[in-house]
């Protein structure tokens, strides 16, 4: 039952790029009337979710999970009953279910005798917030909205995103044109690249690893490493070449515009494979509206292309930052052994494909091998090429956990947040 599972507390290992708090929104019709859903969505009389087919159906991070788990019984059924995004099939709801949850909450403190509970100024994961620091973000942003007009979409999307984009808004976005009635288009556009720009630096870097001693267990082997980390500052030279490169792209875009899917899945692509596709792209027809499944396409042709290259050097020959490539999907084997874990090279050319942060990369490894093989093999997620799949994949490897300790899965309705894939086809006994 839900009240008996918001009891329930995750690990604290969170350690990513929203560990710092976020101006909170303001103006937010669904916050004043949770139950009425989002932008008027009716909600419908089917029976609600439980907490872990919600988080499957609505992907998070931990800290949105640990704010609704930790909120009181009443909040989490009404959350579970009520949340209704605008679209379904997203990779990330925290903002969203952070913002409705937090309206629940206040609806519940001003229900309560004795009046409105007045709480110190705090973030969406509540967190409490330097005032003077809150004072002066939110105050640059009014200025701000009034140098740049905008709508409430526009104004919601930039406090609802982390401070240190906030910052770079305000501080880099230059229009064309001053003196519009209108900048709502152009700021969500800016936005939107801010946070893709702050979400990449985030990652982890995926440099090479040594392979496991012969005879050793791969599973002692990974053990062993030290998790994933983010790494030094790039030296000069290389931040000019990165520099240089996305100004190549942003060129490149101007000449054959693409949407930010195709954007997205350029630029998460190693910098020769950018380059390549810079170099070799030439479509049949030039001056098109619209170049995004062309640009995919190709790009993915060049990712092919530049992995089929390092598999045929020796180790040595690897340039900084790069792996021995993992077989290819169709050389697995169909009867895996579920006792011996993963290879490490299935699990490299696994997180090359779907980038994950520490704290996925840990809960994966804290998984039994069976666990580990079920995760690595049947995860499909609803897109390709996103710059992040850490929430999605640990709602996902849960999901391996509890059908591994024999717990029976089919009310889950929404498959892998719609990502294709259905229950884990294989049962496994559970470590120990």
């Amino acid at each position: 039952a839900p009240s008996a599972v918001a009891q329930a507390t995750l690990a604290p290992s969170w350690a990513g790029p929203h560990a710092s708090g976020l101006c909170p929104p303001r103006q937010m019709a669904f916050m004043t009337a949770p139950s009425e859903g989002f932008a008027g969505a009716e909600v419908d009389a089917a029976p609600p979710l439980d907490i872990e087919e919600f988080f499957f159906r609505y992907p998070c991070d931990i800290r949105a999970q640990e704010y609704l788990r930790s909120s009181p019984a009443s909040v989490v059924d009404r959350a579970l009953q009520e949340f209704r995004p605008p679209r379904e099939g997203e990779a990330n709801y925290s903002a969203l279910l952070v913002t409705f949850v937090r309206g629940l909450r206040t609806e519940l403190l001003n229900g309560l005798p004795g009046g409105t509970l007045q709480a110190p100024p705090h973030d969406e994961f509540g967190v409490p917030l330097a005032e003077p620091e809150t004072a002066s973000l939110e105050a640059e942003i009014q200025a701000f909205r009034r140098q740049f007009p905008m709508d409430e979409s526009a104004y919601n999307y930039i406090v609802n995103s982390i401070p240190e984009v906030q910052r770079t808004v305000l501080r880099d976005f230059r229009p064309k044109k001053e003196g519009e009635g209108d900048y709502s288009a152009l700021l969500i556009t800016f936005t939107k690249k801010c946070r893709q720009v702050a979400a990449a630096q985030a990652l982890p870097p995926l440099l090479p690893t040594p392979p496991p001693a012969p005879g050793r267990p791969i599973q002692q082997h990974w053990a062993d490493l030290p998790p994933p980390r983010v790494g030094p500052p790039l030296p000069p030279r290389a931040a000019e070449d990165a520099a240089a490169l996305q100004a190549e792209v942003q060129a490149f875009r101007s000449r054959y515009p693409f949407d930010e899917e195709a954007y997205n899945y350029l630029v998460t692509s190693p910098p020769e494979v950018q380059r390549q596709v810079l170099r070799d792209f030439r479509p049949k027809v030039e001056g098109e509206a619209d170049y995004s499944a062309l640009v995919i396409t190709f790009s993915k042709r060049c990712r092919a292309n530049v992995a089929r290259g390092l598999a045929q050097l020796p180790p040595h020959a690897w340039g900084a930052g790069h792996m021995a490539p993992g077989p290819p999907a169709q050389a697995y084997h169909p009867a895996p052994d579920f006792n011996a874990g993963p290879s490490l090279a299935e699990y490299e050319a696994f997180r090359r494909r779907y980038p994950i942060d520490e704290a996925a990369h840990n809960y994966l490894m804290n998984s039994a091998p069976g666990v580990q093989i079920q995760a690595l093999r049947t995860f499909r997620p609803p897109r390709e090429g996103e710059a992040d799949y850490s929430a999605i994949f640990i709602t996902y490897t849960k999901r391996c956990r509890t059908e591994a300790q024999g717990v029976p899965q089919q009310a889950f309705r929404a498959g892998c947040g719609g990502c294709g894939s259905s229950a884990p086809r294989h049962q496994v006994a559970p470590a120990g």
